[in-house]
């Protein structure tokens, strides 16, 4: 950790609030699966695990609709549209592989409803079973 106190105090106070930001990313990243904290500038969002799979719900009332982009990428979500004229976007980063992936919009809310890639044993060939 550094010290704030031998620095000028404008120079010092943007230093403590990176190294707090800093420390509220590394403590969300240990203790969920999805850090709120990274990346966006909307915070109407929701996620719950339930039997049929993950559901993250985002408040996207008033967009363009043909700007709404959802993008998935190994464990990663993004999520891109505009709301006159102004760019949203959110980034939601898991600890695991998403795979099946659905999204729908209604009504001003986006649903994107996900499943996750489950650990499999792989065969050790030359092992005695």
């Amino acid at each position: 950790m550094r010290s704030f106190y031998n620095k000028p105090i404008t120079n010092g106070l943007s230093d403590l609030s990176e190294a707090i930001e800093n420390s509220m990313n590394d403590l969300l990243d240990s203790m969920c699966d999805i850090n709120p904290l990274k990346g966006g500038n909307f915070q109407g969002w929701n996620f719950t695990e339930e039997d049929s799979g993950n559901v993250l719900t985002l408040d996207l009332p008033g967009i363009d609709k043909s700007t709404l982009i959802v993008e998935a990428q190994t464990n990663t979500i993004k999520v891109y549209a505009e709301r006159k004229g102004k760019k949203i976007e959110k980034k939601f980063v898991w600890k695991y592989e998403i795979d099946e992936i659905k999204a729908v919009y209604a009504d001003g809310v986006l649903t994107i409803t996900f499943t996750k890639v489950e650990p499999r044993k792989v065969k050790i060939e030359g092992l005695d079973s």
